[in-house]
């Protein structure tokens, strides 16, 4: 398998998708994972049911828009992991209203959890693959960043943005 041996960060791994990438991850073998979530609770019952079968699996709480967390929890993984192979940015958030009634609090919640938690990723993760002339990066985006949305505009525009930092 191809993903033997690798390690694997999923950010918003406590939800839906989320632990659907992470289980399909393990599923190819991968050698260990950090699942990374703000929800600890939802994270250590999918740690627990995920050990339970077998996988070593490593979460860490964290607000993904913080700096200070992202760039501990990095330190951290990589202390433990020693390297990280693939990084799938994952966490996103969204709220169904018009653009009228998104506060500009709201918006910027939305671009710092969906955008700039994928910079920041990919920003103190980066140098890690680089020394080892490997690495992947995965960055979740939708079709409302390339059609937008006449609700969740933040989240319309934060995906976009992913496009965008993918490119």
């Amino acid at each position: 398998m191809r993903l033997k041996g690798k390690n694997v960060i999923v950010t918003g791994a406590a939800g839906g998708f989320g632990k659907e990438i992470v289980k399909k991850f393990l599923s190819e073998g991968i050698d260990k994972i950090a699942l990374i979530d703000i929800n600890f609770e939802s994270l250590k019952t999918f740690e627990l049911e995920l050990k339970h079968k077998g996988y070593k699996v490593f979460p860490y709480k964290a607000d993904v828009s913080n700096e200070n967390e992202v760039e501990k929890t990095v330190s951290s993984i990589i202390n433990e992991f020693k390297e990280v192979n693939v990084l799938v940015n994952n966490a996103g958030i969204t709220q169904s209203l018009p653009i009228q009634k998104v506060s500009v609090g709201d918006w910027q919640r939305g671009i710092d959890v969906n955008l700039k938690s994928a910079f920041l990723f990919c920003k103190m993760i980066i140098d890690n693959m680089i020394e080892r002339n490997y690495g992947k990066i995965i960055n979740i985006a939708s079709i409302a960043g390339q059609t937008g949305r006449p609700v969740s505009v933040e989240y319309a525009a934060s995906k976009a943005g992913i496009i965008g930092l993918t490119r």
